[in-house]
């Protein structure tokens, strides 16, 4: 079973990510909560930092990951497909890097 951060938990169920061809975009707001996913099952909340296009023109989005404690989380940088509303829906947007 693989460890989780103080800040991660696992979500039940089998849930299969969709192809990325597949993915739509839900609408984001600055300092919301989301959720992303980079593993098996695995959900990490986090809220919206920012939102930029990368040098190919892609639509990206800066997440902070929300701890616990209240301290500022890890940042993270994910296409804008790679984020959820719920844990659920995260784990079917899963991205490609943690």
């Amino acid at each position: 079973m693989q460890r989780l951060k103080p800040n991660e938990f696992r979500v039940k169920g089998n849930i299969t990510p969709l192809p990325y061809g597949k993915r739509v975009p839900i609408q984001l707001y600055a300092n919301e909560k989301y959720y992303i996913s980079h593993r098996s099952n695995i959900v990490c909340p986090c809220k919206l930092d920012h939102l930029y296009k990368d040098a190919s023109g892609n639509q990206m989005a800066c997440m902070e990951e929300i701890n616990a404690t209240g301290d500022e989380g890890s940042k993270h940088y994910l296409y804008v497909d790679e984020i959820g509303s719920t844990p659920e829906e995260a784990i079917l947007y899963q991205g490609s890097i943690f």
